[in-house]
């Protein structure tokens, strides 16, 4: 089994991972909730008396604006946007589809202007809000967000259930944890079939250590969303974290029976098997997710520390492993510790000492670094750096206990950040 250290240690660098993934999922305005274009329902049952050469132009232009788009000449795109948005009348049906185009290549600032321009002109129009909220939101801009929100007039319950989703989102990302519990739960609960609804309630458990409550959402959105692996990787990282390491591993593997190249269902699995002790099997799964394509870095980490579980003597692939790692996970303070050991394990004393000498640089606060670079600086007679260190080492020891739930935390919340980017 692992130390309780080792635990702290591999646990920050999974729920870095996992919140990482969730947050590219949920934070993503057009991604998550998507964008609304309803153009048929207007153009049908409340056409807008446009002169023809006017709907025409406005029609060519917004047709360019796509083509330039879906080219990758996104300079072209914003310059057409702009002519459009010059003629004196533009159907709502254009406005709603240009800003679609924009916010689907993640260019929130040309939707935003499409969308603002459409709510200016038809307030009427529930999606123009609703979009231009979504745009703001990708955009950061959280108070018009909240602004485009209010406008926004439902016309039905599932719109009622939209705006209380986007508002709670929004309150999370503003730290109104009260607002944003009671609006995401409400969405939840009145469509609990809705996957989006389910992954932001269970993601905000997540961030506020309800592990068991998000265990619930996430299990019920998988009754309705079976194939989902955004629904069942979060109910697994939920059963880990509320300690039901057995069904996170059953989940882990039904995910990757379904979809095998899914690296963060494969490196869970291979982290929780470590956790509990089963080292080969962790590391068959470590081996196994590596011949994939773009395997994530973490998965990299966790085969060389069940390597050196398992006392392998094969350096020369560890040490190349925790170069990967190392280059592409940012200050990763436990990567140059397992480097460390390899180092050490193969005579190259000095290189072991450099490689915690940068660990904890990188973290200050790590204590097992601290630890084996006092016994080293010992084992080569540097017996006055040994006492400072050790000396460092047991401060550090003596808050141990509560800096390691801190830190637990502290990098979860790091990381869910991040996943804003």
């Amino acid at each position: 089994m692992c130390s309780p250290s080792e635990k702290v240690g591999l646990a920050v660098w999974w729920l870095s991972l996992a919140a990482l993934i969730y947050c590219f999922h949920s934070s993503l305005p057009a991604s998550a909730e998507g964008f609304v274009f309803a153009a048929p329902f207007y153009l049908i049952t409340a056409p807008f008396p446009f002169e023809q050469d006017d709907a025409g132009s406005a029609i060519s232009l917004e047709n360019s604006l796509e083509t330039a788009l879906a080219e990758g000449r996104n300079s072209k795109a914003q310059a057409l946007l702009r002519s459009l948005l010059k003629q004196s009348q533009i159907n709502p049906d254009i406005l709603l589809k240009a800003g679609v185009a924009f916010a689907q290549k993640g260019l929130y600032d040309g939707a935003a202007l499409a969308f603002r321009r459409c709510a200016q002109e038809h307030p009427e129009i529930f999606e123009a809000h609703y979009d231009l909220a979504l745009a703001e939101f990708g955009l950061r801009h959280h108070a018009q967000a909240l602004s485009a929100l209010e406008s926004a007039h439902a016309r039905s319950r599932e719109e009622q259930l939209r705006l209380l989703y986007l508002r709670g989102k929004i309150e999370n990302t503003l730290g109104q944890s009260r607002e944003a519990s009671r609006d995401l739960a409400i969405a939840f609960s009145s469509d609990p079939s809705n996957e989006n609804y389910a992954l932001d309630l269970g993601l905000y458990d997540l961030q506020h250590n309800a592990y068991p409550e998000a265990v619930k959402v996430f299990a019920q959105a998988q009754t309705f969303h079976p194939r989902s692996v955004f629904a069942g990787l979060g109910l697994a990282l939920a059963q880990y974290l509320s300690g039901r390491i057995p069904g996170c591993i059953l989940t882990c593997r039904r995910l990757l029976s379904e979809h095998p190249a899914f690296a963060p269902a494969r490196t869970l699995l291979a982290f929780a098997l470590y956790m509990q002790g089963s080292f080969r099997e962790a590391e068959a799964v470590a081996k196994e997710g590596l011949t994939y394509s773009g395997p994530h870095p973490y998965l990299n980490y966790i085969d060389v520390a069940t390597l050196l579980k398992l006392q392998s003597q094969d350096y020369k692939r560890m040490l190349a492993e925790i170069d990967t790692a190392e280059r592409q996970i940012p200050a990763c303070s436990l990567c140059y510790l397992a480097q460390s050991k390899i180092d050490e394990a193969r005579g190259a004393t000095e290189r072991a000492i450099e490689d915690l000498e940068v660990a904890v640089r990188l973290d200050p606060a790590f204590s097992d670094a601290w630890y084996r670079l006092a016994a080293l600086y010992d084992q080569t007679q540097q017996h006055e750096k040994a006492v400072q260190v050790r000396a460092h080492f047991t401060a550090l020891k003596a808050a141990k206990s509560q800096k390691e739930s801190d830190m637990l935390r502290s990098a979860f919340m790091r990381a869910l950040a991040g996943g804003e980017q």
